[in-house]
């Protein structure tokens, strides 16, 4: 991201095109993805249960979410510090990247993965071509069921559709940050994400967050410029956000071990992988529909139609809401929570019964 934002100035501008757009592709379609796809990976081999996992995402939401607060706080005045010097961007992605490269790296030295979920591949021999990777993904519905959700929900999320409506409904497109912070109030409801755990599936709870994202754009339908209401929905939104935002990898991990159940290997990041570019997809599909739909009723800046109002009304809340009815339709479909008990006693038998014998055999070559 440093370098990103580090070209020189001498070069051509032919250069920091190419310099830029490499080092985006570089940050957003291959680190990313990288880091992604190996979390979930790296954390069920360092924790040693999905209880300990829970509360580590519920209450590690809270700090995610309270630095961004800070972060998005501090940014707009370091921005009109430093964006208007020579190098400026480059500085104020040192400021933020230093620091929180330190952080990253005090997990990696610290927090060892100690948990071994690999057992049977030991057993067997590591080796895993792509075939059996496509097989594996291929026979997993309910990953595909997750991949299908993330596309659609990428969708919405990056249609971009909030500064035309808060510009030309609302009237004061300032008036968005100051909602926004309203999502802070949402918080404080993932202390209560480990005891609501106990009773339900982390799948129903992601469930009723799909739908409070629903409840969201019908206030937005009829919310209109009123501020009250649409800080009502941004509040329901970032509730019903959160499950699927912090919680999401724990289903990950249950499709990882429903794989191991149907005879495959786990994968953990291949599947991470396979969501991440659908949730990828949907983005840059949403980035593009929002521009299509301007372009449908003739969008002019300096002459906002009726047309256009009607289209930034239905951008922002009934194409949404018809979404995550979709989505929720897809979710309470997801019956795999309900089948895991059975799964894991099945899954853990075999991986005793891999050690045991994987235990005998270097016994045997021992003796030998």
């Amino acid at each position: 991201t440093w370098l990103m934002f580090s070209c020189p100035e001498n070069w051509q501008m032919g250069v920091k095109y190419v310099w830029a757009f490499s080092m985006y592709i570089l940050v957003t379609a291959v680190f990313t993805t990288l880091l992604n796809s190996n979390d979930v990976v790296y954390m069920i081999r360092a924790f040693p249960s999905e209880k300990v996992l829970i509360k580590l995402n519920s209450f590690g939401s809270i700090i995610t979410s309270a630095v961004a607060f800070i972060f998005n706080i501090l940014f707009p005045i370091l921005m009109a510090t430093y964006s208007h010097q020579a190098g400026g961007w480059g500085k104020l992605a040192a400021i933020f990247g230093i620091p929180l490269l330190a952080i990253g790296m005090i997990r990696f030295f610290t927090i060892k993965e100690v948990n071994n979920v690999d057992v049977s591949a030991q057993a067997e021999g590591d080796k895993l071509n792509f075939k059996e990777c496509v097989t594996a993904i291929s026979h997993n519905k309910y990953m595909l069921r997750l991949s299908i959700i993330a596309l659609i929900a990428g969708f919405v999320s990056n249609l971009g559709v909030g500064v035309f409506y808060f510009r030309y409904i609302v009237g004061n497109e300032g008036l968005m940050g100051v909602t926004s912070a309203a999502t802070i109030l949402a918080l404080p409801v993932m202390f209560f994400v480990p005891l609501l755990s106990k009773k339900f599936s982390i799948a129903r709870l992601t469930l009723v967050g799909y739908g409070l994202m629903a409840v969201n754009y019908v206030i937005y339908f009829f919310a209109g410029a009123n501020i009250p209401l649409l800080m009502l929905a941004i509040i329901l939104s970032g509730i019903g956000s959160l499950p699927a935002s912090y919680l999401g990898p724990m289903l990950q991990l249950d499709c990882a071990t429903y794989n191991e159940y149907k005879g495959y290997e786990r994968m953990e990041g291949t599947l991470g992988s396979i969501k991440g570019v659908a949730s990828r997809i949907g983005s840059a599909l949403g980035g593009g529909a929002m521009g299509v739909a301007l372009s449908l009723v003739a969008y002019d800046p300096n002459n906002i139609t009726p047309a256009a109002l009607t289209a930034i009304r239905m951008m922002a809340s009934i194409l949404p809401l018809v979404v995550y009815i979709v989505i929720i339709i897809l979710m309470a479909g997801y019956d795999l929570d309900k089948r895991m008990p059975e799964i894991n006693k099945v899954v853990e038998a075999r991986r005793a019964e891999a050690a045991a014998k994987t235990a005998a055999k270097a016994e045997g070559e021992a003796q030998a």
